[in-house]
């Protein structure tokens, strides 16, 4: 229990991060909502194969950790960081290349602008989630589950603020009572 739970509170956290981008973009426009739904999609399957790299360390650490090896688990924690950077700017650029077969898959050419700009914003933030995914599992490997609960609570705390911010820009700082600094709306790019 004591390993799971923090395990678990992540894992919800990182979900609870796709519901609130959804949660605000619902009150913009469906076109912005529908592209980001196409981009996350488009987005979580594409990152899928770095996901697996990651997964691999979990077995290459636990093994290292429990021979008493840790400068071996070290080691191929910095292996899967490297992969994981080396396989992020193909898996942006195949992302943009999918939203080409959209077009004659009927999605019309405002939610695939909207798709786009999503998946522009959401870019860096491929790359982050790579290295948060391998440093939990190298934690983990060591029977450390805190850190990922307490970066998922602080993960969801600035993604409300950031996102509001950014997809609604200055009606979101009217609707809390405080007053307008010219900041633009980016919809679906803002929640990326």
């Amino acid at each position: 229990m004591r390993l799971a739970w923090p395990i678990a509170v992540a894992q919800l956290g990182l979900v609870a991060m796709g519901l609130v981008d959804t949660a605000i973009l619902g009150h913009v426009s469906v076109t912005e909502l529908a592209g980001a739904a196409i981009g996350r999609n488009i987005a979580f399957a594409v990152l899928s194969v770095p996901m697996g790299v990651v997964m691999s360390l979990e077995p290459l650490a636990a093994q290292a950790i429990g021979a008493g090896e840790p400068a071996r688990a070290w080691e191929a924690f910095r292996a899967t960081l490297r992969t994981c950077a080396a396989l992020w700017i193909p898996a942006v650029a195949i992302t943009f290349a999918i939203t080409l077969v959209l077009s004659p898959l009927g999605i019309e050419a405002d939610v695939i602008a909207r798709c786009r700009a999503f998946l522009l914003g959401q870019a860096p933030s491929m790359l982050f989630f790579l290295t948060y995914l391998s440093s939990k599992t190298f934690l983990q490997s060591h029977g450390s589950t805190g850190p990922a609960l307490v970066a998922s609570i602080v993960a969801n705390l600035w993604n409300a603020a950031a996102c509001a911010l950014l997809v609604r820009g200055d009606a979101a700082l009217h609707a809390i009572g405080l007053p307008g600094v010219g900041l633009p709306s980016f919809g679906a790019f803002g929640a990326g």
